[in-house]
């Protein structure tokens, strides 16, 4: 091809699949840019049939996408939520607060009222039908049922909450069935959940209980070797914690909140894909309300009754005890007294009370903060 005086060449190149003793993708041809190898990889697990894209992993392992990692030996997430990692004893505190207890039962009681049904995903397949009709009776077996939903709903405040069920045998319809015959609420805050660090050396998916240091170990795994190839009970940041099997986990319901991804730069929110309450939220506002509420408090108990002005003649000593000890006769709680020195003067001016009330305008500014 030739364009005014100039020549050009027609080069056509081939782009077959990436090898690494593919001459095409070891020297440029003709003075071309090297292709890059990575315009021709290919999922490695599409060369095995039926198997999902990326063998079913996620592209990185979501622990990695922090600057750093926060864990403990059980590789476990660390708590993510703002109460407790400031103050265990605030976090528990703040769910006895009146205005904050009200708005969040009353979101849990108004959902677990709700009524509910089973229904299959295609209407016209019979055995679908038939399955809801004998799942129903089962889930209405089941012992305080409307409590049991409320209780889930405790991880709109935990972030994730749990119930851990016991099953047993029984007659339904003239029929045995598995039924969820009890079940014990358990705290969102004693859940922890294993981190994936890509390492394929315990299961990323286990859920743990923690524990108290008196747990033992069943009969079934007493002996030492049962304990370390079961690893059932490992060390995390706060104490022991009980690893679930898989045959365990089926024991354990779980509900999450909002799942959420923390940021790149805090290594500890990386927990909040397993769930974030409304208490983590709203802690810091909740924090300084208190603090607001104490300022106030410390205000008026310091001059909400105002101050008064004790006089006595300067200089003399005897009616400075005397004063003092009137005014200790007569203070009482929230009061202020000062015992002030007058110059020597007309007797009747040495002496006197006076009471100044306090200026309000810093409890309202207070208030309606």
């Amino acid at each position: 091809m030739q364009i005014g005086h100039t020549s050009f060449d027609t080069i056509n190149v081939d782009r077959p699949t990436y090898s690494v003793n593919n001459p095409v993708h070891q020297i440029a041809p003709r003075g071309l840019p090297k292709d890059d190898p990575r315009n021709y990889m290919e999922d490695p697990s599409q060369s095995i049939d039926g198997t999902p894209p990326n063998y079913g992993d996620y592209i990185l392992p979501h622990v990695t996408t922090f600057q750093g990692v926060v864990s403990t030996i059980s590789r476990v997430y660390r708590p993510s939520d703002e109460a407790i990692k400031d103050s265990l004893e605030n976090a528990r505190f703040m769910r006895n607060d009146c205005s904050i207890l009200e708005c969040i039962e009353q979101r849990q009681r108004s959902t677990a009222l709700l009524d509910w049904h089973i229904v299959p995903e295609d209407e016209s397949d019979k055995t679908a039908k038939w399955l809801c009709e004998q799942m129903t009776p089962i889930l209405e077996r089941i012992p305080r049922f409307v409590m049991y939903r409320e209780n889930l709903l405790h991880a709109i405040w935990y972030g994730k909450y749990a119930i851990s069920n016991q099953y047993q045998w029984d007659i339904i319809r003239g029929q045995k069935r598995m039924v969820l015959n009890d079940w014990l609420p358990v705290n969102g805050d004693k859940l922890v959940f294993r981190y994936d660090d890509g390492s394929y050396v315990y299961d990323p998916n286990q859920v743990g209980i923690r524990v108290g240091a008196g747990y033992t170990m069943q009969e079934n795994l007493a002996t030492r070797w049962d304990q370390d190839r079961h690893r059932k009970v490992e060390a995390t940041d706060w104490g022991l914690a009980y690893f679930l099997d898989p045959w365990e986990r089926e024991f354990l319901t779980i509900h999450k909140h909002q799942i959420e991804d923390g940021e790149y730069e805090e290594p500890t929110h990386a927990g909040r894909i397993h769930g974030l309450g409304i208490r983590s939220k709203i802690y810091w506002t909740w924090y300084q309300r208190q603090e607001t509420l104490a300022w106030m408090m410390e205000y008026l108990e310091r001059s909400g009754f105002g101050v008064e002005f004790w006089y006595y003649p300067w200089g003399n000593a005897q009616a400075e005890a005397k004063t003092r000890e009137a005014a200790q006769e007569r203070i009482g709680p929230g009061r202020n007294v000062v015992l002030v020195p007058r110059p020597l003067g007309e007797e009747g001016q040495s002496y006197g009370v006076e009471h100044i009330e306090p200026g309000m305008a810093g409890a309202e500014t207070l208030k309606d903060i």
